[in-house]
């Protein structure tokens, strides 16, 4: 009796892989190639402004704050484009993102809500 209890755990486990194979595998490819392509693109557009504001005659002050705000905007944006190819991906592997969705919310609640200085 354990043998064919074995088996058949053996054969579902295999029926399992071979679905994720034909339909988990091909949507991971697409989210993190998306991702990827999304953060190149994000990238080429902040180093194009960084580019166009050194070849204008403003001062050296302004080339430093587009710098820097091209920077941020690049982090936050390769920040954005990660979170929501985490967020598309973890269904793949049977993880419901919407209690984690709950919870960010509520944790930012509470944030917000946090003791503040009078």
């Amino acid at each position: 009796m354990q043998p064919e209890k074995w088996a058949n755990l053996l054969r579902d486990w295999h029926d399992d892989l071979i679905w994720w194979a034909r339909h988990g595998v091909p949507r991971l490819v697409v989210i993190f190639l998306l991702a990827f392509f999304l953060v190149r693109i994000l990238g080429m557009i902040t180093r194009k402004v960084i580019e166009l504001s050194k070849k204008g005659p403003t001062p050296t002050l302004r080339v430093q704050q587009v710098r820097t705000l091209a920077g941020a905007i690049h982090s936050v944006g390769v920040f954005i484009v990660v979170f929501i190819a985490l967020l598309q991906a973890l269904p793949v592997f049977g993880v419901h993102i919407e209690p984690l969705l709950a919870s960010a919310g509520v944790l930012g609640l509470a944030i917000g809500f946090g003791p503040r200085p009078w």
